[in-house]
C-alpha cells in the first residue's frame, strides 16, 4: 500500500509542478510580445484572411486593413475616443441572463424581429 501511495503524490506533484511552469512560461512570453508603444485596441475580421485593426501609436488612433499580402493604414482616426472596457463590462452586466433568455425564446418563436 505504501509504493502505491508514494507513486502517486510523486505523479500529482510532477503534473503540479507542470502546470506551474507552463502557467509561468506563457505569462513570460505574452509579457515579452507587448509594446510600450503600441497596442491593438479592436480587431474585426472581415473575411477568412482580411482584417480591420484600430491601432494606437502613442497618441494616435490608425485604422488599418491587414490582409496576407500586407498592411494598409485605411486612415487616422481624428476624434476617436476609446471605449473604456470597464464602461464595456457594465453594458453587458446591466442585461440579466433571464432577459436575454426571454429575447432569444422570443426570437426563436418568431414573436420579436
Amino acid at each position: 500500500m505504501g509504493p502505491i501511495i508514494f507513486t502517486f503524490v510523486i505523479v500529482v506533484l510532477i503534473l503540479y509542478f507542470s502546470y506551474v511552469t507552463t502557467k509561468w512560461i506563457g505569462s513570460k512570453a505574452i509579457s515579452s510580445r507587448g509594446s510600450k508603444y503600441m497596442k491593438i485596441l479592436d480587431t474585426l475580421a472581415v473575411t477568412q484572411d482580411k482584417s480591420i485593426i484600430v491601432l494606437q501609436a502613442e497618441k494616435k488612433y490608425l485604422l488599418l486593413s491587414v490582409s496576407p499580402t500586407g498592411i494598409t493604414l485605411v486612415t487616422e482616426l481624428e476624434d476617436f475616443v476609446p471605449k473604456s472596457m470597464d464602461m464595456e463590462l457594465e453594458e453587458k452586466a446591466s442585461f440579466s441572463k433571464q432577459d436575454e433568455f426571454k429575447k432569444l425564446v422570443l426570437k426563436f418563436l418568431g414573436k420579436q424581429k
